[in-house]
């Protein structure tokens, strides 16, 4: 069975929530999903992207080893302050 691919998996409960995002989230995607659990770690948001192209995080920690499980990805986008939680130089070496 083919797994569904979403153009972009919003794991930011904050974006996830807001009216205007989601209003233009819709707009742009053609495919989505929308975060209703609070913060996603490890296992959770491993199989919350799998099938995800683009990526929207908050306080989620995207280390190597949840990077290397995630062969769709494309891009990462960073909701917030901070990027101390994304492994920069591994996402840059992986392309």
């Amino acid at each position: 069975m083919v797994k569904k691919l979403f153009e972009i998996g919003v794991c930011s409960n904050s974006v996830s929530n807001n009216i205007y995002a989601k209003k233009l989230i819709k707009k742009k995607f053609k495919t989505f999903k929308l975060n209703k659990y609070k913060k996603l770690k490890d296992e959770k948001l491993v199989e919350y992207l799998k099938n995800c192209k683009y990526a929207i995080i908050g306080l989620e920690n995207l280390n190597s080893e949840i990077i290397d499980q995630l062969p769709n990805l494309e891009a990462v986008a960073k909701y917030g302050v901070g990027l101390d939680k994304i492994d920069l130089k591994y996402l840059k070496k992986k392309k």
